[in-house]
Parts: structure tokens; sequence; C-alpha cells
């Protein structure tokens, strides 16, 4: 039985952190909203090493890698279209499929 209490955990008030923009605080609460409590606080633990010193470095960087994908903002779409011969190649083949089946539904005839 561990006797010695090595986890470490680290609070950040997201809702009321002087050191966040309005911006960097709506992407945060978007993006980290199932990992923040009601007031507003984010927390990190560790308790991987049995090292409090380690687990303390543990949580810095884990924190830092969960604020900095946080605030990473996706690049925008761009719209693109498809080509003319792009549409014109699937209607063709559209028209091929077409004409099999209706070919396979009529009924022979007898040439006697």
């Amino acid at each position: 039985m561990n006797k010695v209490s090595t986890r470490v955990t680290l609070f950040f008030d997201v809702l009321h952190s002087p050191s966040l923009s309005e911006d960097e605080r709506g992407l945060i609460l978007q993006s980290l909203g199932n990992r923040i409590n009601k007031g507003g606080i984010l927390m990190v633990t560790s308790q991987e090493s049995r090292s409090q010193a380690d687990n303390r470095e543990t949580v810095l960087k884990r924190f830092s890698d969960i604020l900095r994908n946080a605030l990473r903002v996706p690049p925008q779409r761009k719209q693109s279209s498809v080509s003319s011969s792009a549409k014109h190649r699937r209607l063709q083949e559209k028209r091929h499929r077409g004409l099999l089946k209706q070919e396979r539904s009529l009924k022979p005839t007898l040439d006697t």
C-alpha cells in the first residue's frame, strides 16, 4: 500500500483567468467543455510516478499540451467545385448503367 500520496492536481480557472482573452476563453470552453466543471475550472492530474516532482512536471507538460491543442484554430476549408469533365464522366456512367438495367428488364422476343 502506498503510504505517501504523490498525486499532483493542477487547477486552472478558465472563466476568471486574466491571462486569457475572450476569444481564447471561448475556444477553450468550446473544445474542452467536457473537461471543465460547472465552476469553470480545468483539472489536470497525474499519479504515474512515485515521485511528486516527476508528477508535477508531467502535469505541467500535459496542461500545456491540452491548452495548446484547445487554442489551435482549424484551418478554413476551401470550397471546391467538381470539374466539368468529372460531371460529364459521372453522367455518362449513369446513362450507361441505366441502359444496362433497362436492357435487363426487356422481355426476350421470339424471332422465328
